[in-house]
């Protein structure tokens, strides 16, 4: 890919939860196991969570939409506390064995420090917990670059490939609260 198709997405230094697997040329992989290697047990339960809690906002929303009419406040209140909770809930159900890392990262694609050198055009499947409701998406990825930076390090660049058009919103607002963030901590 030209450096100016790969330039036609904003990009932001983030730090988000993500894990990544190499998928080796020649082996067969299914979606599905792939999807459970990366989620882990702890992700698995946590997408379970999130679907059910889904289900309970949208039932919760229109009971708000009719309390606030005649007691605002008192919506309000339950909406902080139900936004209490969903927090709670995220923190305590994603794996404790991930942990915050560095990227760059846009629409297009991001980059990120490995432990290892990857060759390009190598294929991968990353899962990234995306902001502000750490929802998880798997996504399919290729290698553009990886360079060596120090014995232990190498800073690598992958393409999303094949987004969907829920991954490409749920990417959109992360990266869009990302920016908000970054605003009002400077």
């Amino acid at each position: 890919m030209p450096v100016n198709e790969r330039r036609q997405h904003f990009r932001i230094d983030d730090q988000i939860y993500f894990e990544y697997k190499i998928l080796e040329p020649g082996n067969c992989y299914s979606d599905k196991s792939i999807s459970e290697d990366l989620l882990g047990q702890g992700g698995q339960q946590y997408l379970e969570t999130m679907d059910y809690f889904q289900s309970l906002d949208y039932e919760l929303a229109q009971l708000t939409q009719s309390l606030a009419i005649k007691e605002p406040a008192v919506a309000h209140y339950l909406n902080l506390i139900n936004a209490k909770i969903d927090f709670l809930v995220r923190n305590l159900t994603i794996d404790k064995k991930m942990h915050l890392r560095k990227v760059n990262i846009s629409l297009g694609g991001m980059a990120f420090k490995t432990k290892e050198k990857i060759k390009e055009k190598t294929f991968i499947k990353i899962v990234i917990y995306t902001k502000p409701k750490m929802i998880p998406i798997v996504v399919n990825a290729v290698v553009v670059y990886s360079q060596v930076i120090s014995q232990t390090l190498s800073r690598t660049a992958v393409q999303f490939e094949g987004l969907t058009y829920e991954q490409e919103q749920l990417l959109s607002q992360h990266i869009m609260h990302a920016q908000i963030r970054s605003k009002t901590d400077s």
